[in-house]
């Protein structure tokens, strides 16, 4: 398992799976769906408590760039929300996740960066530990704290 403990204050997240929900990326992105959601403006933004942590079995094509200055506000925005302000220099580059509906990209924290290159580069199976952070234009947001290829 790879993986980083989190600071202050979110020490209370540990990296163990009992800690973790397992579910379907979709079935989350479903329950959080609210009729209201497509009326948002395209540049409104959502964040939710650190409390909806979830592990879910996802496929990556291999793909890895470093992180979009979007979803970068938006992690930076959670963390300060969450008075956690460092937390969103963890992420650094974001892995592209293979999905029926269109993949996603997922920002990856940078210390599982080279872990990836060396073990997913070539794309893969793995169980990814991830919080949901909320929604920036339209797409939900989650980030990823560990994986363990599969």
């Amino acid at each position: 398992i790879v993986g980083m403990a989190l600071s202050a204050p979110l020490v209370g997240l540990t990296q163990t799976q009992s800690n973790f929900e397992g579910a379907e990326l979709d079935d989350v992105i479903a329950k959080f769906t609210d009729p209201d959601f497509d009326g948002l403006g395209a540049l409104d933004q959502i964040i939710v408590p650190p409390m909806f942590r979830y592990r879910f079995k996802l496929t990556v094509t291999g793909s890895m760039s470093p992180i979009s200055a979007r979803r970068r506000e938006a992690i930076t925005s959670w963390a300060k929300a969450n008075r956690n302000p460092d937390f969103a220099e963890l992420f650094t580059h974001e892995v592209q996740i293979q999905r029926v509906n269109g993949n996603l990209w997922l920002p990856w924290q940078r210390s599982l960066v080279d872990p990836f290159r060396s073990e997913l580069s070539r794309g893969g199976t793995m169980s990814v530990r991830v919080l949901f952070i909320g929604a920036i234009q339209r797409e939900f947001m989650f980030v990823s704290i560990g994986y363990q290829q599969l």
